[in-house]
Parts: C-alpha cells; sequence; structure tokens
C-alpha cells in the first residue's frame, strides 16, 4: 500500500513514525516484533513508500493507527506535502479544548494536557489541527520543547516532539500534525492512598507543521 510519511517524533530511544495510506488511514508504524521504529530509521517526513501493512494485535485504544509494516519498498517523493495534506486530512478548527473530542485535561500546576485511562477515552490518538491563536515556545525544565497555548481560559503546553527545528512561534491557522504519546504509568512514589495512586496516561504533542 501506498503511505505518505506525514510526521515523526522522538519517543524514548525509538521513533514514531506518522503516514497517511492512499485510502485516508491515519497509521503509525510498528516494527515486526511490535516495538516502534529506531531513532536512526529509513523514514523522513515528505517520503512514500510502498508498505506490507497489518494491524497491530491486541489494538489498545486509542490506538487504533497502529499497523507493523515489513516489506518497503521507497517511491518518488511527494513535492508538496502541505498541499496534499490540506486535500486529504480534516484538522479541528479553533481553541485547543477542541481536541480529541474535548477528552483532554490538565493539572493545574503542569498545565500539561493528556487524556487519563480511566476517563472515557476518544476514538483515535491523531489528527490535525489548526489552532486559533499562535503557540509560544518555551523550554521545560524536564529539557524538552514545549508550545504554549494561553486564552482566557485554557493554558496548556503542548511538548513538540518533532524531528525538525522548533520554530520560536507557531503562528495562528497553521496545520499542525498532533497525536498522544503511549500511554505512561507515574511511578506514584509519593501515593499516600490508593485514590492518590495515579493511574496511566497518554500525554499530547506535536508531531509538526506544514
Amino acid at each position: 500500500m501506498r503511505v505518505w510519511i506525514v510526521a515523526k517524533a522522538h519517543y524514548k530511544h525509538s521513533a514514531l513514525v506518522h503516514g497517511l495510506t492512499e485510502e485516508n488511514q491515519h497509521i503509525r508504524l510498528m516494527r515486526t516484533n511490535e516495538f516502534y521504529p529506531a531513532e536512526q530509521n529509513l523514514f523522513e517526513v515528505g517520503q512514500i513508500w510502498d508498505l506490507s501493512l497489518s494491524w497491530q494485535k491486541p489494538l489498545r485504544m486509542p490506538y487504533k493507527e497502529n499497523m507493523v509494516f515489513q516489506q518497503a519498498k521507497p517511491m518518488t517523493p511527494e513535492t508538496n506535502l502541505p498541499a496534499l495534506l490540506r486535500e486529504r486530512v480534516t484538522p479541528w478548527q479553533g481553541p485547543a479544548n477542541k481536541l480529541f473530542e474535548r477528552k483532554l485535561r490538565s493539572t493545574m500546576d503542569a498545565h500539561k494536557p493528556f487524556i487519563a485511562h480511566q476517563d472515557p477515552l476518544p476514538l483515535k490518538s491523531m489528527g490535525y489541527w489548526q489552532p486559533d491563536i499562535a503557540l509560544s515556545q518555551c523550554e521545560g525544565k524536564d529539557g524538552h520543547f514545549y508550545y504554549l497555548y494561553k486564552t482566557e481560559e485554557t493554558e496548556w503546553l503542548i511538548q513538540y516532539a518533532g524531528f525538525a527545528p522548533p520554530l520560536e512561534v507557531i503562528p495562528a491557522q497553521t496545520l499542525l500534525h498532533v497525536a498522544l504519546f503511549p500511554w505512561w504509568i507515574p511511578d506514584n512514589l509519593y501515593a499516600r492512598t490508593a485514590d492518590s495512586v495515579v493511574k496511566e496516561r497518554a500525554y499530547l504533542y506535536i508531531a509538526g507543521w506544514y
């Protein structure tokens, strides 16, 4: 199947490689051992590949886009990926709280949006967004780059995980590729009671812009 590589994000020592198939399916590539591709891999944003794909089993919501690739053959690269995406995808428009069926939330001290496993889950784990305001870059205490989305109602720090150098400011209405990191469980060292134990979370990140 023909697949456009639309984004590539850092994740631990691996890469989250996102694609768009000729059938307009959003996919995340997995190796045959069902791990993510190595951080240094053959896939680059803008490439087109002919891939042999199968669904990852068992699928775990909301990561229904995970697909295992086996045979991979490079094709002629895409010459205008932004134009192709604008023809093929339907982005969320406007405020950040519209993302992922309004199921994202954050803690007041950290301002980092996530979904929680115990809450109702969205139907997908990736998509596109055209924000209503500009996003300004800042560096977190953890050394990662973040983009600040701030209005009277919402203040979120959204991690940037892409491979391209970060922009100082992302203008309003820029087409962004956003997704949810894999599930993560805190160590809960300071949880005093069962009610204070933090369950699995999946944090929002920006994978790229077009």
